[in-house]
């Protein structure tokens, strides 16, 4: 049974409320202040996911868009987003996800009044990347940047793919 985001952090919420923290209070993605958060949790072997409900944009305001980060850290959560039991997180997840590496499912079109993705659309002048609440992740980032790589073009039937496993 296929769910999206939201139903997903719903069931999250519901389940396993302990592995999902809502952050109120404004942060600066820019500055750090995400990525040192997640690593404090880390070095205290604590994984949950992390809602950012007043993320700064690139130019420091307010955005409009909170941040989630951390879905996927924890196989427990990788099991609960495909519909498995909680206590699945190991050898069963491992088959599950070979089970569905051999029935790819074809990418099915949605009309654009239809897709969730088009909830907002801005155009020309109106878009702009700066409103965005874009994490810098290390150091020796320059800057902050979004990165592309989970984002692929099937060369076969030139549709794009994204890649859960990655980072975005």
């Amino acid at each position: 049974m296929s769910k999206d985001l939201r139903a997903f952090l719903d069931d999250l919420q519901e389940r396993l409320p302990y592995d999902f923290v809502r952050v109120e209070r404004p942060v600066s993605p820019k500055q750090f202040e995400v990525t040192a958060l997640l690593q404090h949790l880390e070095n205290q072997k604590k994984f949950p996911v992390l809602l950012f409900e007043k993320p700064l944009d690139l130019n420091g305001k307010p955005s409009a868009f909170p941040l989630l980060s951390n879905v996927f850290a924890t196989r427990q959560r990788c099991a609960l987003s495909l519909g498995m039991k909680l206590n699945d997180g190991e050898l069963a997840l491992s088959l599950e996800y070979a089970r569905r590496e051999e029935m790819l499912l074809a990418p099915v079109t949605i009309s654009a009044g239809e897709a969730p993705v088009k909830q907002v659309v801005k155009r020309g002048d109106e878009a702009n990347i700066y409103d965005l609440p874009v994490v810098r992740h290390h150091a020796m980032d320059p800057a902050p940047y979004i990165d592309m790589t989970p984002v692929m073009k099937d060369p076969d039937g030139g549709f794009y793919t994204f890649r859960s496993s990655a980072t975005w």
